[in-house]
């Protein structure tokens, strides 16, 4: 494979991570407005969120590195299969958290 199409390909990794965090870090917080008559906001955690986030920030710098590592010389073919299994399970746990049922107040 040639070089600028192993800088592009492992930047669309880095890009998939990234989507992933976000997509983590924009479920953990919850708001819900009590129904005392006050309105006081209240928040609560949404913990599948927080494990999404981390096991996507992880994958996001290990991928961070394999793009240096491309930049700088050539990595074996199974160096590959490893960063794009590590891709499919953060994308794959961020779209299993997104699909857990939310608690309801």
């Amino acid at each position: 494979m040639q070089r600028s199409q192993r800088i592009v390909f492992a930047s669309f990794l880095v890009l998939f991570a990234v989507v992933a965090v976000l997509l983590s870090v924009s479920a953990i917080q919850l708001s819900y407005q009590l129904d005392d008559g006050t309105g006081t906001m209240q928040h609560a955690v949404f913990e599948p969120a927080v494990v999404s986030t981390a096991i996507a920030s992880v994958v996001g710098i290990l991928q961070l590195g394999f793009l240096i590592w491309n930049l700088v010389s050539e990595p074996p073919v199974f160096a590959w299969w490893i960063a794009l299994g590590l891709t499919v399970v953060a994308c794959g746990w961020t779209i299993f958290m997104l699909f857990q049922p939310t608690p309801t107040f």
